[in-house]
């Protein structure tokens, strides 16, 4: 079991991801498996490789897909590629936090 979830842990999860896909150079292409981290993480641009520090109050993550220019990513390997001359940006966040 996790210790107590920090207050606003959803918040704090989209606030980390629309941090860590803003910071998509333009052409640069989306990897599944750095989503997932910083799912974990609170994104920190001045941290060594980007990664703050943990975010509380998650055991586990049941699904995880990312969406974007007609492509899906939903396991490791995955990505989302993107034109040379579009970038990565937040969308819509759907995140459920199941208790217990």
């Amino acid at each position: 079991m996790t210790e107590t979830p920090e207050a606003d842990l959803v918040e704090s999860i989209k606030a980390s991801l629309t941090a860590f896909l803003g910071a998509f150079k333009i052409g640069e292409s989306l990897q599944y498996s750095d989503v997932l981290r910083f799912f974990q993480n609170y994104y920190d641009a001045t941290a060594d490789e980007n990664v703050g520090r943990t975010l509380v109050g998650i055991d586990e993550i049941v699904q995880l897909t990312a969406l974007g220019g007609g492509q899906s990513a939903y396991r490791i390997g995955d990505r989302i590629t993107v034109e040379e001359d579009w970038r990565i940006e937040a969308g819509a966040m759907n995140i459920t936090v199941l208790e217990g």
